[in-house]
């Protein structure tokens, strides 16, 4: 496997803990797996801008935008789920 760097081994921990996040299944860890690895990448990122390294920070970059977009789902879904158990505020049922 080649590394956005160019190199041959391993993953890089930040691209590791990006390529789990979506495939956490429990609803209540996911926020969690998207912190730790947004913190990854901004790590990363922090790393690369002393470095200018570019292919990198594009794949970084993209990265970010999967986890954003990630966060935004997992909370629409929490939101859509919270309010089918919640009872109706004008009549009272659920």
């Amino acid at each position: 496997m080649r590394n956005a760097d160019g190199s041959i081994g391993i993953p890089p921990t930040w691209k590791r803990l990006v390529e789990a996040a979506p495939l956490e299944l429990d609803p209540e860890k996911l926020p969690q797996r998207i912190e730790a690895a947004q913190r990854a990448l901004l790590d990363r990122i922090e790393d690369l801008h002393h470095a200018g390294e570019s292919r990198e920070s594009q794949a970084l970059a993209n990265a970010m935008n999967v986890l954003r977009s990630l966060r935004n789902m997992a909370q629409t879904e929490r939101k859509r789920n919270s309010g089918a158990s919640s009872p109706n505020l004008r009549t009272g049922r659920k």
